[in-house]
């Protein structure tokens, strides 16, 4: 029996994209059966937001990351597992991070992913004109994120980018969980040619831009499931 038959909900619509070279993981391993490389996604209410650095709630939370993806993401025995970057060392004294990302990742507009979008990305969180209501809490051990988020400097210092390749972080003393923070979609890699202005929050399918599995769509208001 469906209990759900005749209940109302929200679907997004999201295609395959195959060029990524991201992860597959979780929800992005499911399409849907009418139609190969769709992905049809309900959800009991309309998106919150389609901004990694905004979105909040659990929900959204799943959509987003079939578009965008991190430097990590938790493993199914909930562990950190590698996801753009292939791998990283922690210095000696916890607090330097250095990520290699993995080769042949693309967006979905085609252009290679870069040490620096993951910079960019961080940084617009982080930009005190933007107002993301996570940076603070997911962002805040990194060096420098302080003085960026009070105007008092250009950019967030811990955050360094050493080539194409290769990304570090510097967090302000040992945390163990620190890697876990990055899972949260506002440490997540955006392309920035799909917004106009580094304030500008992601609103439209065209704007969403990522390495994950999917494109979005489009928006299916009250889809019966």
């Amino acid at each position: 029996m469906r209990f759900l038959s005749y209940i109302s909900f929200t679907a997004l619509l999201l295609t395959l994209f195959a060029c990524s070279g991201g992860s597959k993981g979780g929800f992005s391993s499911r399409t849907s059966g009418s139609q190969v490389g769709v992905f049809r996604y309900p959800l009991p209410t309309v998106p919150t937001s389609l901004d990694p650095a905004k979105v909040q709630d659990g929900d959204t939370i799943d959509v987003v990351q079939q578009v965008f993806e991190g430097l990590v993401k938790w493993g199914e025995d909930n562990s950190i597992q590698p996801n753009l970057a292939e791998s990283w060392e922690i210095s000696k004294d916890g607090t330097l991070y250095t990520f290699h990302l993995k080769k042949g990742v693309k967006f979905s507009n085609g252009r290679a992913l870069k040490a620096d979008d993951f910079k960019w990305s961080i940084e617009r969180a982080c930009n005190p004109k933007y107002t993301s209501p996570t940076a603070a809490t997911y962002l805040a051990d990194v060096v420098g994120f302080s003085q960026r988020l009070a105007d008092k400097a250009p950019e967030v210092t811990g955050i360094k980018v050493l080539d194409d390749a290769t990304l570090t972080i510097q967090i302000d003393k040992p945390r163990p969980y620190f890697l876990g923070k990055l899972t949260y979609p506002c440490a997540y890699a955006m392309a920035k040619e799909g917004l106009k202005d580094v304030l500008q929050d992601v609103s439209k399918p065209e704007e969403m831009i990522g390495t994950g599995p999917f494109k979005f769509d489009r928006v299916e208001p009250r889809a019966l499931v």
